[in-house]
């Protein structure tokens, strides 16, 4: 696995070691984000003190070694099926009484070609077979569902558009939407879901009702042979250990094949608290890391463990759980 953070490092599972990536950042920045496209691997270094997606660095990983790319400023990464892409998002608008509008973010790619721009409040991404997949909603419409595009990921054009739920991932031909009452931790609990759809048709694959009271509270990650999703997935009230109404989550596996889901035991996340996810190559283990300030951790789960193991502790001071990817062989 390639791990961000205060450094760029491999990590290996069968012998459990970190080695530093060749050429990769000096530690004057944290990497907060790691994306694969097709030719390589590619790295964001924000400078430390930075927001997330602040003026950053770019590196392209290819044989274990990092390359310094020219150019800067980019807010996010996005990988997938045709390139690794630069976002740049423009600046937020407010009509006068209105809502905020988010103008539609800018993608350019990392290996050349032309950008495209995605929907007005497109609010998640990602670069799929069937296209670029981009989720959208209408902040001064909130009673109207939300959207998923499909956009031609070389011209722009929108392709298909699919309604009825929130993109909570997209993969080949796969697009996981989030339907329902999803609030956490509502009065009385209603019923939240997730839906499986060929992006190819707009089918319905699949559907999967989640325990009454539960809602998820991240974007879900595919097993490389997409039969497993993996994602937080709140408990069903507030715990009074903690100063707010919003509940604790757990890390949550849904099995698409037999809609088993499965919660990682003895692993617990206070509310509002973000975890970086991976499968390994296998789609066996579940990787997790998690961001304690000077330092982070990387934990491994396997079904049948009474909870998770600690893989290797990760070099802080921390801003975010440090970002995983699947390294290339």
């Amino acid at each position: 696995m390639l791990i961000g953070g205060a450094k760029l490092q491999v990590v290996r599972l069968d012998q459990p070691s970190t080695t530093p990536v060749a050429g990769g950042p000096d530690g004057s920045g944290l990497v907060d984000a790691l994306v694969s496209a097709p030719d390589a691997a590619y790295a964001q270094v924000a400078p430390c003190g930075a927001t997330t997606g602040g003026e950053g660095t770019l590196y392209r990983v290819a044989a274990g070694v990092a390359h310094r790319l020219t150019g800067s400023g980019h807010e996010w990464l996005v990988g997938g099926e045709h390139h690794a892409w630069a976002v740049q998002y423009p600046s937020q608008i407010t009509a006068s009484g209105g809502a905020p509008v988010n103008p539609g973010p800018t993608l350019t790619p990392l290996d050349g070609g032309p950008a495209i721009t995605l929907a007005t409040n497109a609010y998640l991404f990602t670069d799929t077979t069937a296209g670029m997949v981009a989720g959208v909603n209408d902040p001064a419409n909130p009673d109207l569902p939300p959207t998923v595009e499909v956009v031609d990921a070389t011209t722009g054009t929108v392709v298909r558009t699919v309604v009825g739920g929130s993109l909570k991932a997209a993969q080949g031909r796969d697009l996981i939407l989030q339907t329902g009452n999803c609030v956490p931790a509502q009065t009385p609990p209603l019923p939240c879901a997730l839906e499986r759809r060929d992006l190819a048709t707009g089918q319905t694959t699949g559907d999967y009702p989640l325990p009454v009271g539960r809602a998820p509270v991240s974007a879900a990650i595919f097993s490389p042979d997409r039969n497993l999703i993996a994602f937080q997935l709140t408990r069903t009230k507030h715990d009074v250990r903690f100063a707010t109404d919003f509940p604790p989550s757990d890390i949550a596996i849904l099995h698409l094949d037999t809609g088993r889901l499965s919660i990682v035991p003895n692993l617990e996340f206070a509310p509002k608290t973000e975890v970086g996810l991976a499968f390994d190559a296998t789609g066996n283990s579940l990787l997790a890391t998690i961001n304690d300030g000077d330092h982070g951790e990387l934990l491994i789960w396997q079904d049948g463990m009474t909870g998770p193991a600690l893989v290797t502790s990760v070099p802080g001071p921390l801003d975010a759980p440090p970002p995983l990817l699947l390294a290339r062989r």
